[in-house]
């Protein structure tokens, strides 16, 4: 009887273990419908707002997946030298820099870190907002350099 308890001990520890694994190597992402950005009156995209400063420290680290037509829109009170890096992002992203509701530039297929020599990206001038997608959603939107961006 007491062997019989203890394989059911293992079995229930073991299966705990893999669920807390698996909770912590695939972490649900941010809830993409607090609102929806527009793009050239043609797309809407689903996004989650990063407006203080440690959403916008952390973004999208450490989320698993972002599907076609979600994203982060991050908002700034001011025009900035906005500066990102990848710091624990677990998959690659395209960032959007925008300014006075227009595209002024994107960076593609921002890699994830090897290491913690981490990349510093930055927009050619002051932006007030960027939006973070899924890597290759920019060109799957044919999202150009000048496009317009409207919050809905």
């Amino acid at each position: 009887m007491a062997k019989k308890r203890i394989i059911i001990t293992i079995i229930i520890l073991s299966v705990l273990l893999g669920i807390a694994y698996i909770s912590s190597t695939n972490p649900p992402c941010q809830n993409f419908d607090q609102g929806v950005i527009n793009i050239n009156e043609t797309h809407n995209i689903s996004v989650t707002f990063a407006t203080a400063n440690d959403e916008q420290a952390k973004g999208l680290s450490g989320c698993s997946s972002i599907e076609l037509g979600q994203g982060m829109y991050f908002s700034f009170s001011q025009k900035t030298d906005a500066v990102f890096w990848m710091k624990d992002m677990i998959i690659p992203i395209d960032i959007i820099w925008i300014s006075d509701n227009k595209v002024i530039k994107i960076e593609h297929n921002v890699p994830v870190p090897l290491d913690n020599n981490l990349i510093k990206y930055r927009p050619p001038f002051a932006v007030d907002a960027v939006l973070e997608i899924g890597a290759g959603h920019a060109d799957n939107y044919g999202i150009t350099e000048g496009a317009t961006v409207q919050i809905q």
